[in-house]
């Protein structure tokens, strides 16, 4: 789960964006511990953009994908 101490900031203090799957086409994780996970990252203020299937993404070269998280705190 996301925390909001110091301990996880980038050493220059840039903030990180987080990135949920929902993997939306597979059952590796069950749903309610995607809920959860989900409602945690909602709760924390934490900057993330949640997808339905990033395997998908990647396998298609989605341009959101690679657009978008091209950065170093990602």
């Amino acid at each position: 789960m996301h925390t909001t101490d110091q301990t996880n900031s980038p050493a220059n203090g840039d903030t990180q964006k987080i990135l949920f799957c929902n993997c939306s086409y597979s059952d590796v994780v069950g749903a309610s511990t995607k809920r959860e996970v989900l409602a945690a990252l909602v709760n924390s203020g934490a900057d993330f953009e949640a997808v339905p299937d990033l395997c998908g993404m990647a396998a298609r070269r989605a341009p959101t994908l690679l657009r978008g998280w091209r950065q170093p705190n990602v």
